[in-house]
């Protein structure tokens, strides 16, 4: 990244910590708080490295919509089981094979599954994402696939055929 990149980067990161702030503060500002919203922008690029060309903008508003969609659904089923006046679990240790290739994607990957109810990433292992999920009838190896089909979308989108 040049030097010229790496400014306007942190000058947008700033806008956007900004705006976030403003947001979740009530639209409270300090002169400490602007320091280290402006310190915090110039150092985020230097620790993580998104690269935005490999980022698919509309496909990712696409993944927060099936987030949602999926995360109210098992949050329901999960519900029904806390509900249920006898419950019947059988956990599971399931082990996806990774077929992301960036530390980001796989890490989004690991923290959008472990938001999903009933399901926790538990860490890594040869490859494979290592999940505890609740009872074994939440398993859906289908939508587990699905899933890393659309983070590879959204933030490897160099790796699909156009």
């Amino acid at each position: 990244m040049s030097k010229k990149e790496y400014i306007f980067t942190a000058l947008k990161l700033f806008v956007v910590y900004s705006l976030l702030w403003a947001v979740l503060s009530s639209f409270k500002f300090s002169f400490f708080v602007i320091s280290f919203l402006f310190i915090f922008s110039f150092i985020t690029p230097l620790i993580f490295t998104l690269h935005l060309e490999k980022f698919a903008f509309i496909k990712g508003i696409k993944l927060i919509g099936f987030f949602i969609y999926y995360s109210v659904k098992s949050g329901l089923l999960v519900a029904i089981y806390a509900l249920a006046k006898k419950i019947k679990l059988e956990p599971i240790i399931y082990r996806l094979p990774l077929r992301t290739t960036t530390p980001f994607s796989t890490s989004m990957l690991s923290n959008i599954y472990s938001l999903m109810p009933g399901t926790v990433s538990m860490g890594m292992e040869n490859n494979n994402l290592l999940l505890h999920i609740l009872d074994e009838k939440l398993l859906d190896e289908e939508f587990m696939e699905y899933t890393q089909d659309k983070i590879i979308e959204v933030f490897e989108k160099d790796r699909i055929k156009k």
